[in-house]
């Protein structure tokens, strides 16, 4: 079996939470805002679009044994294999976001699109 991944993450360019909504409790959150494709040539297509709140430690050391089972758990609708994958690409993204916060926003929200296909190999 081979498995290909395309991996896009990259910091949201239109906020999909209001400057306006109380949402100060989540200040050190980042929202991320899943698109995931899983598709199985010449059998099946899994397509799931899901957002999730994940705290700026886990997802900025998302690479540490303890943030790893942590990210594990959130993102259980991507296989555990493309999810090791692609966390050091959202790790990055992620501190990059930190490092470039805009003030007037309460929490980050990341882009993160990807899109996997398996080819079953005879």
């Amino acid at each position: 079996m081979e498995t290909f991944i395309n991996l896009d993450v990259s910091p949201v360019t239109e906020p999909n939470l209001s400057k306006s909504q109380d949402i100060s409790c989540l200040r050190n959150c980042f929202y991320v805002d899943l698109d995931f494709t899983n598709i199985v040539v010449s059998d099946v297509e899994t397509i799931i679009n899901k957002g999730f709140l994940i705290p700026c430690e886990i997802l900025c050391n998302s690479t540490e044994e303890n943030h790893k089972t942590v990210l594990h758990n959130s993102f259980g609708c991507v296989p555990a294999n493309v999810l090791d994958e692609i966390l050091l690409s959202v790790e990055e993204c992620a501190r990059q976001m930190v490092a470039t916060k805009d003030e007037s926003y309460d929490i980050l929200e990341m882009d993160l699109w990807v899109y996997v296909t398996t080819r079953l190999i005879n």
